[in-house]
């Protein structure tokens, strides 16, 4: 234990030699200081929050006046907003109401054929699927006690119950 209290105290001892002290204080003394001075500092400071201000009074004044509105008027509207004009959309409208015209016409032209071809079957034969041979006709061919039809209804009365 007193051989580490020696070394200890040994150690407070070690310092810098007194060549290096003086070399290392007269370097650290003849070193140029960089010192800018306070007057610089603020114009810069007051340009840069000039500035900024002046960009921003522009760019309010800008979108607030009528030079956003003129060059997009000047620039986009022939381009793009043509389609907009009160004439353009009188005949859209028109070309609208027509396209809808055709197209109901061939509808009622298709079922009218398909109704008139519907009530002259019913009135000739009577309704075809209302035919009592038709309908014994499909029962024969129909294989009720089948395995898969048993299934089928087993399936079926699960999903139900």
């Amino acid at each position: 234990m007193q051989d580490l209290e020696k070394i200890i105290k040994q150690f407070k001892k070690v310092g810098p030699s007194e060549e290096y002290k003086t070399q290392s204080l007269q370097l650290i003394l003849n070193t140029p200081q960089n010192q800018k001075s306070i007057i610089s500092i603020k114009i810069k400071e007051v340009l840069k929050f000039g500035l900024a201000l002046g960009l921003t009074g522009a760019l309010i004044t800008i979108s607030l006046s009528d030079v956003f509105y003129t060059l997009n008027a000047r620039f986009l509207s022939p381009i793009f907003l043509s389609s907009l004009s009160e004439e353009n959309l009188k005949k859209e409208a028109g070309q609208i109401d027509i396209k809808i015209t055709i197209s109901e016409a061939k509808y009622y032209s298709g079922s009218l054929n398909k109704v008139a071809a519907a009530l002259n079957e019913a009135t000739q034969n009577g309704p075809g699927h209302l035919n009592s041979s038709i309908l014994e006709k499909e029962i024969r061919g129909l294989n009720i006690d089948e395995e898969n039809n048993n299934n089928i209804d087993k399936l079926l009365n699960k999903l139900i119950l």
